[in-house]
């Protein structure tokens, strides 16, 4: 069976390394991307199964990615998890209304947990 493609786009590069080296022990090929725009662009090349979304992000924000994945249908099969530290139950509303499969909150997830929701996620 191929390995499934995870996406990472998060301007945060700690956290996208600490993510990807969890994915990447979990059998998962990882890709990722420092910024919206760059991660749009990664989508045709790397084909990803599903792609963890930050929200905070200078200049092309996650919300605005994601409306840009979920407006391609060559891209309906993506799975896409919104991964950031924002709370806010209106944001939360809102991504998941414009097409985001789940969200996680950083802060209350272990590296592992977030292998596993992926997992399931992708299951």
């Amino acid at each position: 069976m191929e390995a499934k493609r995870v996406l990472i786009i998060d301007d945060d590069l700690f956290i996208s390394d600490l993510y990807s080296l969890e994915l990447q022990k979990a059998g998962f090929v990882v890709t990722t991307a420092s910024a919206g725009e760059l991660g749009l662009s990664k989508i045709p090349l790397e084909h990803p199964n599903i792609v963890l979304l930050d929200i905070a992000m200078p200049v092309m924000d996650g919300t605005a990615v994601l409306g840009k994945i979920r407006d391609n249908p060559e891209y309906n099969n993506i799975k896409i998890m919104m991964l950031t530290n924002i709370r806010d139950e209106e944001t939360i509303r809102l991504v998941l209304s414009k097409g985001a499969d789940g969200y996680l909150l950083k802060t209350s997830l272990t590296p592992e947990q977030v292998v596993d929701e992926v997992k399931k996620t992708l299951s």
